[in-house]
């Protein structure tokens, strides 16, 4: 079975790559987080893609702010503001799929994305073929 795990550590972008303007064309802060993800993921391109079915995780965590630092009490707080994580998955698979992280988005059987305000801002990716 083939797994990839990699974590970045910095602060995740908040844009979300669905950000159009009245032209229905991709905001500057769009292009700006297409750009950031981009960078985080071409570094752990595999060199076979995945060729069948994939499980894809995202741990994504940005850093406390003063209401999530107050009731932490020294753990991790879930992150209940936008973006939505939906919006973060679907941008970053697509990146992913251009980067040769797999052959299709369509082998994805299981996604999933954790948000958190933490004391350690970065994401951690994991891939873990499941077979056919």
């Amino acid at each position: 079975m083939k797994k990839i795990e990699f974590q970045w550590a910095g602060i995740p972008p908040k844009s979300t790559f669905q950000q159009r303007n009245k032209n229905f064309l991709p905001t500057a802060s769009c292009r700006l987080a297409m750009a950031q993800w981009t960078a985080i993921l071409e570094q752990h391109v595999p060199d076979q893609p995945f060729k069948e079915a994939v499980a894809f995780q995202m741990i994504v965590t940005w850093p406390h702010t003063r209401e999530t630092l107050k009731r932490n009490h020294g753990l991790p707080v879930p992150k209940t503001t936008r973006p939505d994580g939906v919006n973060i998955l679907k941008g970053v698979e697509d990146i992913m799929t251009k980067l040769g992280f797999w052959i299709d988005d369509s082998i994805l059987a299981f996604e999933a994305i954790e948000r958190w305000h933490g004391d350690y801002p970065g994401v951690l990716f994991i891939i873990t073929e499941i077979g056919k």
